[in-house]
């Protein structure tokens, strides 16, 4: 069998790329788990990788993909370049009823035919199961294949997408790595691009604003949301319900109860504290303070989250309560469910047709007056909207035909315009009869007569489809706009140099799909801008926008450059700039700064060598920015600012004898004037005067400010080094990894990644640190340090006892003093991480609030 599989299939013909060699290199070492596990961009030679793949792997194989188009393109690739010419054509198979060698097949099928079969691949011998376009297997498919592969377990899946599904629910993607394996490869779009495999490209974001309409909407929802919040917290009816629980009469009899719920708790605490009821002795002492200790405290306000732990506990225990009815009249409570804080749907910001429209136009208008007839634009829609063709005013429509119909009287007769979806075409009357054969029936459009509308049946769809794409390919059509579904995957047309995504999904995996439809190189010199659109309300900040939501987090995951005159290559949205964006004015300005940017498409190209001369790979460093002024964190408890003291009226409180010696007690004697004069006498009196008290606690507040960023600094280098140590003592990372740590520094950053590291442990040390430089909430195991700091041992070092004292014992080498284990899933363990919570809310209340960013950056 051996001997006979090798005879059939060659690569001698192709000539591989640089990457395409490395990763073939590579190959004994990604399957090693039983998968293999690659996400391939579009035009980056997925199919030629995975026959190469299956040709090295020697074993009986079963290709499986998502559609008749892609089942075809396997076939003719194996057939045209891989199979020899001396070969058995017969050992290719295109069906699992004659199944051979090689057999390639579709998803659809195996489901249909083998969902109640799981000892199938089992009892057909089958080596290499093909996963292409894997990430269609998050639900039905992949989890009859899951079953059809617990059953085999000497088969190797071979799994090859463009877009995982990174924005999938936690479930599906556990599923999705259940069945494909960890992720050995990902091929990076900058790289394709350096070796000329893709186009340079450029995202564009346009802004539309929301027309008054939605606007009122929105600003009746935001009332109706106050007014709702505001009967919650007046309500005495949850009040005295509290007082009646036993946690809040005994709560030393309920401590079990309360440290199992303690969100619950201390939400029902801050409630009370709110109707002006206080703390007496026995909560304190739930807290992990004395009384004296608990009356220097004061607490923040009730918050979003305590309001949820609350409502939700107390629908759990006491859902007759007459509040429930008035949040069911308010669409709070819906089929016996809390739908607490609804957010204003995004399905009401998107409707905005008009404004869409003329945005979609001017884009467009913009791109032609640059590239006249160079031109070939795509746009990509999710709904077709035929009533509009048969007599329905489309004016307030958005879809294909309504998109189509408003673009036709803004170019001039010279620019042919076609729009396509499943059902029917329409295309210049010149192209009629190139159609007459597949068609069923031709008619004239009802608003345009130089345009026809072509219905073709189910069989002529693709052969349609494919004269369609010649004519674009031609640049006899220039703009084509199409639905996403028909489109969206598997459809090729390398000419195409601008794509409008003007539909409404927030997924990641079906942005790159559409993205990609521009990406393949066709002539030299070609580039592509991509626009999306986003809806905006004004005068609301960026960070609540949201349609902005929608776009940031399809867009979380993928490349591109900077707009900055030294360009770099990074992932995210930071690089749109949107922070400033808010009124009419500013949404005006930012897009003329795109459609400035997307006229500059001859130094595309010279940009992308800038960004790409600036590294040779892509890597995910971690990012910890300090936070600005204006966005606070809310602690549990804080103590009342000590500082004060030293500021407040002029006041000038003990210890200055000491204080002389310190900077802080410079400042605090540049505070009070006389104090100033009897120390530093006259002439130091008149450079005192100098200041500004003001000034003074300003640049007091600066100094204070960089010295708690030094210390937390050094905090995150110390974490970075415990934690390496740890992945080399527990021989997941080389004896060397600590060498290949690097962390830079800057007033206001801290960035660290890990260099020369396969794609898996570059992803497992960002996930580590992303989840100790987070809040902590249920860890397994933590650890406690002598200056009462806690951390929290990460999930894959707490499965057990012995890798957590692992960790703990770097956290000791690093840490200075010793610490303490604890376990927290016991009463008293517990006990211990509630009230050692409490302990670094309070001492540490000035640390500095962080974000943690996980982008992609070319270095």
């Amino acid at each position: 069998m051996y001997k006979k599989f090798m005879t059939i299939l060659t690569s001698e013909t192709v000539t591989w790329r640089k990457y395409q060699k490395q990763l073939l290199e590579r190959l004994p070492n990604y399957k090693e788990n039983q998968s293999v596990h690659l996400v391939v961009p579009p035009g980056s030679g997925k199919t030629y990788l995975g026959i190469e793949i299956i040709r090295q792997l020697n074993e009986k194989t079963l290709i499986l993909v998502p559609s008749l188009v892609l089942k075809q393109q396997w076939i003719r690739t194996i057939q045209t370049i891989f199979l020899k010419k001396t070969a058995d054509r017969s050992e290719v198979s295109d069906s699992i009823d004659s199944l051979k060698m090689i057999t390639v097949e579709t998803y659809q099928t195996i489901y249909s035919r083998l969902k109640n079969d799981s000892i199938f691949f089992k009892r057909e011998k089958i080596g290499v199961l093909v996963l292409d376009e894997a990430h269609h297997l998050k639900k039905s498919w992949g989890e009859v294949l899951l079953a059809l592969k617990i059953e085999a377990p000497e088969l190797i899946t071979v799994s090859l997408t463009a877009t995982p599904p990174y924005d999938a629910d936690l479930q599906e993607w556990q599923q999705y790595q259940l069945l494909n394996g960890p992720i050995d490869e990902e091929i990076a779009i900058p790289q394709l691009i350096k070796e000329q495999a893709l186009a340079p490209h450029q995202d564009y974001l346009y802004l539309v604003s929301a027309p008054t309409g939605i606007v009122a909407r929105y600003e009746e929802f935001m009332q109706n949301q106050s007014e709702i919040v505001e009967t919650i917290v007046a309500s005495t009816e949850i009040s005295n319900c509290l007082l009646q629980k036993g946690f809040i009469q005994n709560p030393i009899e309920y401590e079990e109860f309360i440290y199992q719920s303690f969100d619950v708790y201390l939400s029902a605490l801050l409630f009370l504290h709110l109707h002006g009821y206080q703390l007496e002795e026995q909560h304190w002492h739930m807290l992990g303070v004395s009384r004296s200790q608990g009356e220097k405290l004061s607490f923040p306000t009730l918050e979003k989250k305590h309001m949820i732990h609350l409502l939700t506990y107390l629908y759990d225990c006491d859902p007759k309560l007459s509040l429930f009815t008035y949040l069911e009249s308010k669409g709070w409570l819906v089929q016996n469910q809390l739908q607490l804080f609804p957010e204003f749907s995004d399905r009401i910001v998107n409707q905005a047709p008009v404004e869409k429209k003329e945005a979609i136009c001017r884009i467009l208008l913009c791109e032609y007056e640059k590239m006249g007839r160079e031109l070939c634009g795509l746009v990509l829609t999710d709904f077709i909207k035929k009533e509009v063709l048969a007599g329905k005013n489309g004016e307030l429509e958005y879809g294909l035909i309504p998109i189509f119909d408003y673009l036709v009287p803004f170019f001039s007769e010279d620019v042919n315009l076609a729009a396509v979806c499943g059902e029917f075409l329409i295309i210049s009357k010149e192209f009629q009869t190139l159609f007459s054969d597949i068609s069923i029936k031709i008619t004239e459009h009802p608003y345009f007569s130089e345009y026809v509308v072509v219905y073709s049946n189910e069989q002529m769809r693709s052969k349609a489809l494919t004269i369609v794409t010649e004519l674009v390919d031609q640049k006899a059509i220039q703009l084509l706009i199409g639905t996403s579904s028909l489109l969206g995957e598997g459809w090729n047309c390398p000419a195409i140099n601008t794509v409008v995504l003007a539909n409404h999904s927030t997924s990641f995996t079906q942005t790159q799909q559409l993205r990609g439809r521009g990406l393949r190189m066709h002539k030299k010199g070609k580039t592509t801008n991509i626009w999306h659109l986003a809806v905006v309300l004004p005068g609301l900040d960026f960070s609540k926008q949201i349609d902005l939501n929608r776009i940031m987090k399809r867009m979380g995951y993928i490349c591109g450059l900077t707009f900055e005159t030294q360009p770099v290559i990074e992932s995210g949205v930071e690089r749109f700039d949107l922070i400033s964006v808010s009124s009419g004015k500013e949404i005006a300005v930012y897009n003329q700064e795109m459609l400035y940017w997307c006229n500059e498409r001859e130094q595309l190209e010279q940009r992308w060598k800038q960004g790409l001369e600036k590294g040779n790979h892509l890597t995910m460093p971690l990012i910890i920015r300090k936070q600005a002024e204006d966005k606070p964190t809310t602690p549990l408890l804080v103590v009342k600012p000590q500082a004060a003291k030293y500021f407040d009226k002029g006041r000038l409180y003990s210890g200055i004898g000491i204080a002389v010696l310190s900077i802080a007690g410079i400042f605090s004697m540049i505070a009070d004037p006389i104090l100033g004069g009897m120390i530093f006498g006259v002439d130091g009196l008149a450079i005192l005067a100098t200041f500004n008290r003001e000034k003074v606690l300003e640049t007091y507040q600066v100094y204070v400010g960089k010295k708690e960023w030094q210390k937390e600094v050094n905090h995150i280098r110390h974490l970075v080094l415990s934690i390496t140590e740890t992945f080399v003592e527990l021989g997941i990372f080389e004896s060397d990894a600590l060498k290949r740590i690097t962390i830079n520094v800057s007033t206001s950053e801290c960035t660290c990644y890990f260099t020369q590291a396969n794609y898996q442990k570059e992803r497992l040390f960002h996930t580590t640190m992303k989840e100790v430089l987070s809040p902590i909430e249920n860890p397994r195991y933590f650890i406690y340090l002598k200056n009462s700091e806690i951390l929290s041992v990460p999930e894959i070092f707490g499965r057990n006892k012995k890798t957590a004292m692992i960790y703990q014992c770097a956290i000791n080498h690093y840490f200075s003093g010793k610490s303490n284990l604890i376990y927290s899933r016991t009463l008293e363990g517990r006990k211990k991480l509630v009230q050692a919570k409490l302990v670094k809310h309070t001492l540490y209340r000035n640390s500095l609030p962080k974000e943690v960013i996980q982008k992609n950056i070319w270095i």
